[in-house]
């Protein structure tokens, strides 16, 4: 099973654990990609992993600015 390792701290959200100043969120997402590809050189490898990341949704959210409308 991968390791997964998370850079957000969500005790402040219910008013306890750390409450003071700061940004809450993530603060970095780091994402490991392990394929076995027999056969296939690293530059192609490189390209499609590089296609993935430009087209994918969920990075596109972390690397733009989203509107995001919350209401009640």
């Amino acid at each position: 099973m991968p390791m997964r390792c998370t850079d957000l701290n969500i005790t402040a959200v219910w008013g306890t654990g750390d409450v003071s100043e700061k940004p809450v969120g993530f603060t970095d997402v780091r994402v490991k990609v392990d394929m076995e590809c027999e056969g296939v050189p690293k530059s192609e490898i490189d390209a499609l992993v590089a296609h993935v990341k430009k087209w994918s949704p969920v990075a596109n959210t972390f690397t733009r600015p989203v509107n995001l409308e919350v209401s009640a």
